[in-house]
Protein backbone atom coordinates (compact mmCIF):
# COMPACT_ATOMS: atom_id res chain seq x y z
CA UNK A 1 0.00 0.00 0.00
CA UNK A 2 1.11 3.01 -0.73
CA UNK A 3 1.81 6.12 1.22
CA UNK A 4 -1.25 8.11 -0.53
CA UNK A 5 -3.46 5.56 0.19
CA UNK A 6 -2.48 5.29 3.66
CA UNK A 7 -3.61 8.46 4.10
CA UNK A 8 -6.59 8.96 6.96
CA UNK A 9 -8.71 12.27 5.94
CA UNK A 10 -9.62 14.40 9.02
CA UNK A 11 -12.34 16.47 9.99
CA UNK A 12 -11.98 18.91 12.73
CA UNK A 13 -15.30 20.58 14.55
CA UNK A 14 -13.92 23.27 17.34
CA UNK A 15 -15.68 26.61 17.80
CA UNK A 16 -12.32 27.92 19.30
CA UNK A 17 -9.77 29.02 17.21
CA UNK A 18 -6.62 28.61 18.39
CA UNK A 19 -7.24 24.98 19.50
CA UNK A 20 -8.56 24.35 15.73
CA UNK A 21 -5.91 25.70 13.92
CA UNK A 22 -3.01 24.20 16.48
CA UNK A 23 -4.91 20.72 16.26
CA UNK A 24 -4.77 21.42 12.10
CA UNK A 25 -1.50 21.93 11.98
CA UNK A 26 -0.27 19.61 14.50
CA UNK A 27 -2.61 16.59 12.32
CA UNK A 28 -1.10 18.16 8.75
CA UNK A 29 2.15 18.19 9.45
CA UNK A 30 1.87 14.21 10.07
CA UNK A 31 2.31 12.32 6.58
CA UNK A 32 -0.03 9.23 7.08
CA UNK A 33 -2.78 12.20 8.68
CA UNK A 34 -4.94 15.17 6.27
CA UNK A 35 -7.24 17.32 7.56
CA UNK A 36 -9.87 17.93 5.02
CA UNK A 37 -12.51 20.34 6.67
CA UNK A 38 -12.90 21.98 9.78
CA UNK A 39 -16.34 23.25 11.27
CA UNK A 40 -17.02 26.05 13.92
CA UNK A 41 -20.75 25.09 14.87
CA UNK A 42 -22.93 21.71 14.91
CA UNK A 43 -24.91 23.49 11.60
CA UNK A 44 -21.36 24.32 10.25
CA UNK A 45 -20.34 20.83 10.52
CA UNK A 46 -23.86 19.33 9.65
CA UNK A 47 -23.74 21.26 6.23
CA UNK A 48 -19.70 20.29 5.50
CA UNK A 49 -20.27 16.29 6.01
CA UNK A 50 -22.80 16.63 3.50
CA UNK A 51 -20.22 16.92 0.99
CA UNK A 52 -16.95 15.73 2.31
CA UNK A 53 -17.22 11.64 4.01
CA UNK A 54 -13.64 11.65 6.25
CA UNK A 55 -12.26 8.70 7.92
CA UNK A 56 -12.62 10.62 11.34
CA UNK A 57 -14.11 13.74 12.58
CA UNK A 58 -12.51 15.26 15.72
CA UNK A 59 -14.82 17.07 17.92
CA UNK A 60 -15.08 19.72 21.01
CA UNK A 61 -17.40 18.75 23.68
CA UNK A 62 -18.83 22.67 24.56
CA UNK A 63 -19.50 23.26 20.66
CA UNK A 64 -20.49 27.67 20.76
CA UNK A 65 -23.96 27.16 22.06
CA UNK A 66 -24.67 23.69 21.45
CA UNK A 67 -22.98 20.04 22.32
CA UNK A 68 -20.48 18.35 20.46
CA UNK A 69 -22.65 15.05 20.96
CA UNK A 70 -25.45 16.49 19.13
CA UNK A 71 -22.87 16.03 16.24
CA UNK A 72 -22.11 12.49 17.33
CA UNK A 73 -25.80 11.46 17.63
CA UNK A 74 -26.16 13.13 14.27
CA UNK A 75 -23.87 11.03 12.41
CA UNK A 76 -24.95 8.03 14.53
CA UNK A 77 -28.14 8.51 13.20
CA UNK A 78 -27.71 9.15 9.82
CA UNK A 79 -26.19 6.16 9.49
CA UNK A 80 -22.66 8.74 7.96
CA UNK A 81 -20.09 5.87 9.17
CA UNK A 82 -17.86 8.25 10.27
CA UNK A 83 -16.07 7.43 13.75
CA UNK A 84 -15.89 10.60 16.09
CA UNK A 85 -12.77 11.29 18.44
CA UNK A 86 -14.31 13.88 20.99
CA UNK A 87 -11.85 16.26 22.89
CA UNK A 88 -12.79 18.53 25.61
CA UNK A 89 -11.39 20.65 28.77
CA UNK A 90 -14.38 18.41 30.72
CA UNK A 91 -13.45 15.83 33.32
CA UNK A 92 -12.91 12.46 31.37
CA UNK A 93 -14.23 10.63 34.80
CA UNK A 94 -17.60 12.25 34.15
CA UNK A 95 -18.37 12.61 30.32
CA UNK A 96 -15.82 10.06 28.21
CA UNK A 97 -19.10 6.95 28.82
CA UNK A 98 -21.34 9.39 28.55
CA UNK A 99 -19.62 10.27 24.82
CA UNK A 100 -19.08 6.45 24.28
CA UNK A 101 -22.95 5.59 24.43
CA UNK A 102 -24.06 8.25 22.79
CA UNK A 103 -21.89 6.71 19.56
CA UNK A 104 -18.11 8.44 19.62
CA UNK A 105 -15.37 6.24 19.21
CA UNK A 106 -13.32 7.74 22.28
CA UNK A 107 -12.48 10.84 23.95
CA UNK A 108 -9.84 12.40 25.20
CA UNK A 109 -8.69 15.47 27.36
CA UNK A 110 -7.60 18.75 25.33
CA UNK A 111 -4.48 18.73 27.98
CA UNK A 112 -3.48 15.23 26.25
CA UNK A 113 0.00 14.90 24.96
CA UNK A 114 0.12 15.92 21.21
CA UNK A 115 1.77 12.19 20.36
CA UNK A 116 -1.39 11.37 22.33
CA UNK A 117 -3.55 13.18 20.51
CA UNK A 118 -2.02 12.37 17.75
CA UNK A 119 -2.31 8.01 18.34
CA UNK A 120 -6.02 8.47 19.29
CA UNK A 121 -6.89 10.22 16.18
CA UNK A 122 -4.77 7.32 14.23
CA UNK A 123 -6.81 5.03 16.29
CA UNK A 124 -10.11 5.95 16.01
CA UNK A 125 -9.65 6.72 12.15
CA UNK A 126 -9.00 2.69 11.63
CA UNK A 127 -11.92 1.86 14.02
CA UNK A 128 -10.23 1.50 16.80
CA UNK A 129 -11.99 3.09 20.41
CA UNK A 130 -9.81 5.54 22.01
CA UNK A 131 -9.86 6.52 26.11
CA UNK A 132 -6.74 7.85 28.24
CA UNK A 133 -5.08 5.05 29.56
CA UNK A 134 -5.52 6.28 33.34
CA UNK A 135 -9.36 5.68 32.57
CA UNK A 136 -8.71 2.70 31.23
CA UNK A 137 -7.24 1.13 34.06
CA UNK A 138 -10.25 2.63 36.29
CA UNK A 139 -12.38 1.15 34.46
CA UNK A 140 -10.76 -2.45 33.85
CA UNK A 141 -10.74 -1.89 37.73
CA UNK A 142 -14.36 -2.10 38.12
CA UNK A 143 -15.05 2.09 37.69
CA UNK A 144 -12.59 3.37 40.36
CA UNK A 145 -12.24 7.02 40.59
CA UNK A 146 -8.91 8.13 38.06
CA UNK A 147 -8.54 11.60 39.72
CA UNK A 148 -9.34 10.70 43.01
CA UNK A 149 -11.69 13.36 43.32
CA UNK A 150 -14.78 11.13 44.94
CA UNK A 151 -17.86 11.44 43.82
CA UNK A 152 -18.91 14.32 41.58
CA UNK A 153 -22.66 15.09 42.04
CA UNK A 154 -22.42 16.01 38.57
CA UNK A 155 -21.58 11.95 37.77
CA UNK A 156 -25.52 11.75 38.91
CA UNK A 157 -26.98 13.44 36.10
CA UNK A 158 -28.23 11.69 33.09
CA UNK A 159 -26.86 12.61 29.65
CA UNK A 160 -29.30 14.40 28.54
CA UNK A 161 -29.84 16.32 32.15
CA UNK A 162 -26.05 17.27 31.70
CA UNK A 163 -26.50 18.61 28.40
CA UNK A 164 -29.03 20.63 29.65
CA UNK A 165 -26.97 22.14 32.78
CA UNK A 166 -24.13 22.77 30.29
CA UNK A 167 -26.23 25.14 27.92
CA UNK A 168 -27.46 26.77 31.08
CA UNK A 169 -23.87 27.26 31.79
CA UNK A 170 -23.09 28.78 28.44
CA UNK A 171 -25.63 31.30 29.10
CA UNK A 172 -29.29 29.71 27.18
CA UNK A 173 -32.17 30.57 28.48
CA UNK A 174 -35.26 27.90 28.76
CA UNK A 175 -36.61 27.91 25.63
CA UNK A 176 -33.35 28.55 23.85
CA UNK A 177 -32.31 25.34 25.19
CA UNK A 178 -35.24 23.52 24.16
CA UNK A 179 -35.31 24.80 20.45
CA UNK A 180 -31.30 23.86 20.73
CA UNK A 181 -32.34 20.31 21.79
CA UNK A 182 -34.86 19.71 19.70
CA UNK A 183 -37.42 19.46 23.09
CA UNK A 184 -40.16 20.97 24.50
CA UNK A 185 -39.81 23.61 26.98
CA UNK A 186 -41.78 21.47 29.66
CA UNK A 187 -38.78 18.27 28.90
CA UNK A 188 -36.56 21.02 29.81
CA UNK A 189 -38.07 22.35 32.84
CA UNK A 190 -38.20 18.54 34.15
CA UNK A 191 -34.62 18.18 33.84
CA UNK A 192 -33.78 21.38 35.60
CA UNK A 193 -35.88 20.14 38.20
CA UNK A 194 -34.59 16.67 38.39
CA UNK A 195 -30.66 18.04 38.26
CA UNK A 196 -32.08 20.73 40.78
CA UNK A 197 -32.83 17.03 43.25
CA UNK A 198 -29.71 15.21 42.45
CA UNK A 199 -27.46 18.40 42.96
CA UNK A 200 -29.39 18.91 46.05
CA UNK A 201 -29.96 22.78 45.04
CA UNK A 202 -33.25 23.89 46.47
CA UNK A 203 -33.91 26.53 43.56
CA UNK A 204 -33.35 27.99 40.10
CA UNK A 205 -31.18 30.47 41.45
CA UNK A 206 -28.94 27.76 42.34
CA UNK A 207 -29.26 25.65 39.79
CA UNK A 208 -28.14 28.49 37.22
CA UNK A 209 -25.42 29.85 39.53
CA UNK A 210 -23.72 25.82 39.87
CA UNK A 211 -24.48 25.36 35.93
CA UNK A 212 -22.11 28.63 35.43
CA UNK A 213 -19.76 27.70 37.79
CA UNK A 214 -19.12 24.60 36.34
CA UNK A 215 -19.03 25.86 32.93
CA UNK A 216 -16.15 27.96 34.18
CA UNK A 217 -14.19 25.00 35.80
CA UNK A 218 -15.06 24.45 38.68
CA UNK A 219 -16.78 21.57 40.58
CA UNK A 220 -19.34 20.86 42.94
CA UNK A 221 -18.29 19.52 46.57
CA UNK A 222 -20.34 16.72 47.68
CA UNK A 223 -19.16 16.79 51.12
CA UNK A 224 -20.03 20.41 51.89
CA UNK A 225 -23.62 21.54 52.87
CA UNK A 226 -25.48 22.95 50.46
CA UNK A 227 -22.69 21.69 47.37
CA UNK A 228 -20.66 25.14 47.54
CA UNK A 229 -18.36 25.03 44.76
CA UNK A 230 -14.72 23.96 44.86
CA UNK A 231 -11.96 24.44 41.30
CA UNK A 232 -11.52 21.08 39.71
CA UNK A 233 -8.10 21.16 40.15
CA UNK A 234 -8.66 20.77 43.72
CA UNK A 235 -7.30 24.35 44.34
Amino acid sequence: MNEAAATKNIFIVDDHPVFRHGLSALVGAESDLEVVGDATSLDDAKEKLQSVKPDAVVVDLALGDSSGLELVRHIAAKELGIPTLVVSMHDEALFADRALRTGAAGYLMKSSSPDILLDGIRKVASGEQVVSANLSAAWTKGGADPVGKGEDPIARLSTREMEVFELMGRGLRTREISKQLSISVKTVETHQSNTKQKLGLTNATQLLRAALAWQNGIRLDPTHPGNREVQQDGA
